[in-house]
């Protein structure tokens, strides 16, 4: 992908998302809440309808063997709904749907095609004005799988959706940000819901981070940020093939 004039300009700055029904896939548990929880509840405290996919179960995440992989998924769909709560506040409430997939592999053009007719059946129930999933080079695998099956599935929808990408692992170029200062304290209510993924507060730290940064946009008028980047199918297939070995195989991104 060619490096234009358009990729140095300064992101648009919002200080509330478009209005209308929702839609957010995320590969794990907490990470809508890291890539566009003061977003949501933004959208929450206008009445806007919120559907929330987590498409991989989380089990590799259960390293201390303290529980059995399916009750360590259990905890995390626990502490997934518990963050949406807080996230919701007293705006309409978010619902979840956990597909529960493997995680940790990389996804083949059959598993790719599959996910992305499941993601265009629910862009159909939904309906959704705005649509939020992981920008493309997000450096996880999982991340990366999700987002090229979301690039099949919006070429296979068809039909309008504003569609952006949000970090979790990795920074991108945004072309909006938006001020989330009067929401980030819930953003941090539901993050610290997920206690299976704290490391010992380091990613309360982690996020924080991040969205103090992204606050730099507003040049003081915001203290807390988040960035997204318009989600473009035929650019979804550069980062495909950026991950892709030159022997054929495809890579990992993680």
């Amino acid at each position: 992908m060619r490096m234009t004039p358009e990729h140095f300009r300064a992101p648009e700055r919002r200080t509330a998302p478009t209005p209308g029904p929702v839609l957010v896939l995320a590969p794990h548990a907490d990470d809508e809440v890291i890539g566009c929880g003061g977003t949501l509840a933004l959208h929450a405290d206008r009445g806007d309808a919120v559907v929330v996919l987590i498409a991989f179960d989380g089990a590799a995440a259960n390293v201390d063997g303290g529980s059995s992989d399916e009750r360590f998924v259990k905890e995390r769909i626990l502490e997934a709904v518990e963050g949406g709560r807080h996230l919701a506040g007293e705006g309409r409430g978010i619902e979840y749907e956990f597909w529960g997939l493997e995680e940790g592999h990389v996804a083949e053009d059959e598993d790719l095609d599959r996910a992305a007719r499941r993601i265009e059946r629910l862009l159909n129930e939904v309906r959704p004005g705005t649509l939020y999933a992981p920008w493309y080079g997000d450096a996880h695998v999982d991340h990366h799988s999700l987002a090229q099956a979301t690039a099949r599935a919006l070429e296979l929808y068809a039909k309008p959706v504003e569609a952006w990408g949000y970090e979790v692992w990795s920074a991108h170029q945004p072309d909006m940000v938006l001020d989330i200062s009067e929401a980030y304290p819930r953003k941090l209510h539901a993050l610290a819901c997920h206690q299976t993924q704290m490391q010992g507060g380091q990613l309360l730290h982690r996020v924080a981070g991040l969205s103090a940064w992204r606050s730099m946009m507003f040049g003081g008028k915001a203290r807390h940020a988040e960035a997204f980047q318009r989600f473009v199918p035929a650019e979804a297939e550069f980062y495909r093939v950026l991950a892709t070995p030159a022997d054929g195989t495809e890579g990992s991104a993680a």
